[in-house]
Parts: structure tokens; C-alpha cells; sequence
């Protein structure tokens, strides 16, 4: 596996076609390298942005390789033991199958929606990689050639580097703005404002991260399940010319009895699909937890860091107090940092936000993703065994 954090890197990543979990590892390795070598290179300590994109994208994994989609939606369906059986009923009287073909027929479908939500979350994955990581290694290679710009020089190089404009519209001005303030973090010797300054610029690289996902976030992820039922169960009714007899009119109505009756279990199954998916996306795995982004972020012991309280924030960068403000997280407190609703900007931002707060002086989140076994497989072009995985 390549480790050296280069354009040529990345670009080969981006470039991997037809193995989509082999390149998710590459991923999540290169966000590992990138993260470790911008605090090296910088000299700033504290998390930065590719910190959290490499748990965010090693639990992007999970999804990818198929191993938690499946089981997770039919553990929820054995839960909902009555709706399972009226499925199966309903699939019986529309197609005449047994009880066990109709077993079959439901975990194919689940088997279906897995597959495509794991396209879903590998092409959205790939997509933030392409365009950040290559950002962080531009910067990365400016401070190799030149080991102090200042902020001033480094917005010019960016904004030479980006596309000007708004993160809504393609822009990457968000950017530019993000990256003058590591620059500004990597020239303070205060401690208080160049924790602001990482918690500054980690915020708007996310928000510009979030604003790039939200239309597969507000639209993808449902539709493999509506793809899947209209193919598997087929739904979409063909609506024939035929003679109006007798036998054929009782078939057509038996048809719509029977379409009915499947609509009211699918309406069922989807909410299921909805409330389990939401469950499963809104989870981030990182050395020793795993943080539900619907509860609420745990503080490190003994609260927040001085220099990232409301107070502190305030007093010392109004731009990031406003940020924090408009997004719900101008707090001290845990409470209500949850994202209750992972399809609104908003909510995920105000959790992402809170995370980035809490954990930004984790050193741990800089330890490697992937364990001596993992790597030596991809060393050797192989995929990991789940025996090679250890609780991190």
C-alpha cells in the first residue's frame, strides 16, 4: 500500500475502477497518511479536518463491504415479527409462492437494497475524497517548498488552486477561507486562538463536505429501496388493453386487491428501510467508541477545552461564534447536539460541529485505521479477512 501523501497518490485512488471496497481501504488510508502529515508538516497538533475523514470513511466501509446493511434489516424485520408474516402473506396471494419462497423473495430484496446503498455511500465517499484530499496535499506541498507562508500567501495560492464561487453551485471559495485559517493555526503561538482557528477551519470544510452530499443524503439512499421493490416485487402494475369478460375483469380485480394489500406492506417495510438505514448511516466508529450521531456528543472528562468554550469563542473569533450560533452549537453543554434528523444540513452540522469540539485534542484519532494484518494483506494486493479486524 502506497503511503506517501502525493497528488500522484490520490489521483491513482480516485482512479481505481471495479472494486469499490478495495479502494474504500485505499481511501481510508490515504485520509490516515494526509491527516498525520499536515500536523507534521504544519506543526499543528490538534485534529484536523482529514482527522475525522478517516473514521468517517473506515465506517463508510462497513456499508461498502456489505457487512452490516443486510442483517441489520432483517433482524429489524424478525423484530417486527407480525409485519413479516403479513409480507410473506401478501407475497403468497400475489404470486403464488410458498412460505419459504416468500422468505427468499424478502431477503433478496434486502440483498438488493444493501447492494445499492453500498454503491450509494461509495460513490459519495469517493466523491469528498476527490475533491478534498487533493486540497490538503496542495497545502501539504506548499509548506514543503515554503515552510512559513503567511495567511495572505497561502488564501493567494488557494484561491489559484480552487474555483471561486459558493460550495452550493460547485464553488470552493469556503475553502479558501478554511485554509487561511490553518495557515493563521499554524503561525500562532497562543494555544486558546490556534485551537479556535483548527475548530474554525475544521467547521467550514465540513459544512462545505455537507452541502456537497446533501442532495444523495436528501434523495439517495432512498431510492435503492424504491428501485428494488418496483423490480423485485413488481409493483408497477402493466395496465393492459383486454375484453372486458367476465374472468378477465375478476383477474384484474384480484390483481388490484392484491397490489393494494402488497402497497400497504411496503409502505410498512419502508419506514423500516427509513428508520434502520437512518440508524446505520448516523454512526461514526473511532479508536475505543462508537458515537451515535442521534445521541448526544460526550464531552471529554472534565468538559470542553477553555479555549472552545462559548465564552472563549466569543470573546476571540466573532466569525466562528456566528457559525456555531446559526448552527444550534453555541453551547457548553451536551444536550440536544444529536442529529435527530440526518437528511437536514442543520441538524448534521450542528452534530459534526460538537464532535469536532469535543475531540479535537484526541491524539488517538490519529492512530492508524487498520491493523498489521489488514495492511499486510493490501501490501499484498489481497482483501482483509474479517479475522484480521480488531476492535479499534
Amino acid at each position: 500500500m502506497n503511503r506517501d501523501v502525493t497528488h500522484a497518490r490520490v489521483a491513482a485512488v480516485v482512479a481505481m475502477n471495479g472494486d469499490p471496497v478495495r479502494r474504500n481501504y485505499e481511501i481510508t488510508q490515504a485520509y490516515a497518511d494526509i491527516s498525520r502529515a499536515f500536523r507534521d508538516t504544519l506543526g499543528i497538533e490538534e485534529a484536523n479536518w482529514c482527522t475525522f475523514a478517516t473514521w468517517a470513511s473506515a465506517t463508510a466501509g462497513d456499508f461498502i463491504r456489505g457487512d452490516q446493511v443486510p442483517q441489520f434489516l432483517l433482524g429489524r424485520l424478525a423484530d417486527d415479527e407480525r409485519f413479516s408474516m403479513r409480507l410473506a402473506k401478501a407475497l403468497m396471494n400475489r404470486e403464488g409462492t410458498r412460505p419459504r419462497s416468500a422468505r427468499v423473495r424478502i431477503r433478496g430484496i434486502v440483498e438488493r437494497i444493501a447492494i445499492d446503498v453500498a454503491r450509494e455511500i461509495a460513490a459519495g465517499n469517493l466523491k469528498v475524497f476527490r475533491e478534498l484530499a487533493p486540497v490538503f496535499v496542495e497545502m501539504i506541498d506548499l509548506y514543503r517548498r515554503h515552510p512559513k507562508p503567511s495567511a495572505e500567501e497561502v488564501k493567494a495560492h488557494m484561491r489559484g488552486y480552487l474555483r471561486p464561487g459558493p460550495s452550493t453551485v460547485d464553488g470552493q471559495s469556503r475553502l479558501v477561507t478554511a485554509f487561511s485559517l490553518y495557515a493563521d493555526a499554524a503561525a500562532s503561538d497562543d494555544p486558546t486562538r490556534r485551537s479556535q482557528l483548527v475548530l474554525h477551519a475544521n467547521a467550514l470544510v465540513g459544512f462545505h463536505e455537507q452541502i456537497r452530499l446533501q442532495p444523495a443524503i436528501e434523495n439517495g439512499l432512498m431510492a435503492p429501496f424504491e428501485i428494488a421493490i418496483d423490480e423485485a416485487l413488481g409493483i408497477a402494475a402493466q395496465v393492459g388493453v383486454f375484453k372486458p369478460t367476465r374472468a378477465r375483469l375478476h383477474e384484474k380485480l384480484r390483481e388490484a386487491v392484491h397490489h393494494g394489500l402488497l402497497r400497504r406492506e411496503v409502505d410498512r417495510l419502508r419506514q423500516i428501510y427509513r428508520d434502520a438505514i437512518t440508524e446505520l448511516y448516523m454512526t461514526l466508529t473511532v479508536p475505543g467508541r462508537v458515537i451515535r450521531l442521534g445521541a448526544d456528543v460526550k464531552y471529554p472528562k472534565g468538559g470542553l477545552p477553555d479555549a472552545l468554550r462559548m465564552e472563549s469563542v466569543i470573546a476571540h473569533d466573532l466569525e466562528l461564534a456566528l457559525l456555531l450560533e446559526s448552527l444550534g452549537a453555541l453551547t457548553n453543554g451536551e444536550e440536544d447536539s444529536g442529529a435527530r434528523d440526518w437528511t437536514r444540513i442543520t441538524d448534521r452540522m450542528h452534530f459534526i460541529v460538537d464532535l469536532f469540539r469535543a475531540s479535537q485534542r484526541a491524539t488517538h484519532l490519529f492512530d492508524e485505521p487498520f491493523t498489521e494484518k489488514e495492511r499486510a494483506r493490501l501490501d499484498e494486493g489481497r482483501l482483509p479477512k474479517a479475522a484480521d479486524r480488531v476492535a479499534v
